[in-house]
């Protein structure tokens, strides 16, 4: 069985619902991103969408059917919202044992033929993150939208600068949802 897939409203291309956000209006004509709140459009996760439907706010307007709609912080909405499904992601990857977390712990990480993401802290260091791209440069870097504690406090830890996260099935969604996030300016 295949992917669902929805049209964007900006672009009006087809794709997985994987590479889109839904959005829908609240009772008191609110964007809110949700599966389960009313008449929905979707977008693609890409700039160049979201900036043309915040340029024609009617188009998204005549898509969820409502007049009045306020698209001026949809971005960051949208930023936060692909933030809070990382946040579980994050977490679900961590119980699964595919996050190894600590600059040394990370340094001493050897997976062979293992593909592998270092996350970092928005305020971890030139010098670290250098450090990280000659240590392991066949790894992606995704800088985050969290400081070292919050990173350090989803995963249960003190400060944590960086998560290597180890690709597999669980963490493939958490890799593509953070692509995305640092994809939106």
């Amino acid at each position: 069985m295949g992917a669902t897939t929805r049209s964007c409203v900006a672009c009006k291309k087809r794709q997985s619902v994987e590479g889109l956000v839904r959005l829908s209006v609240n009772q008191s004509h609110q964007i809110v991103f949700s599966r389960t709140e009313g008449r929905g459009a979707w977008v693609c996760l890409k700039d160049t969408c979201i900036d043309r439907i915040m340029a024609h706010p009617q188009r998204t307007a005549r898509a969820l059917r409502c007049k009045g709609i306020q698209l001026n912080t949809l971005k960051a909405g949208i930023r936060e919202h692909l933030w809070q499904q990382c946040i579980a992601l994050i977490r679900t990857c961590h119980r699964a044992g595919l996050v190894v977390s600590g600059t040394q712990r990370i340094a001493k990480f050897n997976p062979k033929d293992q593909r592998t993401a270092i996350i970092i802290a928005s305020n971890t260091s030139v010098t670290t993150v250098k450090h990280f791209q000659q240590t392991l440069p066949y790894s992606g870097l995704i800088h985050a939208p969290a400081s070292a504690q919050q990173l350090g406090a989803l995963i249960g830890r003190g400060t944590r600068c960086a998560l290597l996260v180890q690709f597999a099935k669980p963490s493939q969604a958490l890799i593509d949802k953070l692509q995305h996030l640092a994809a939106l300016r």
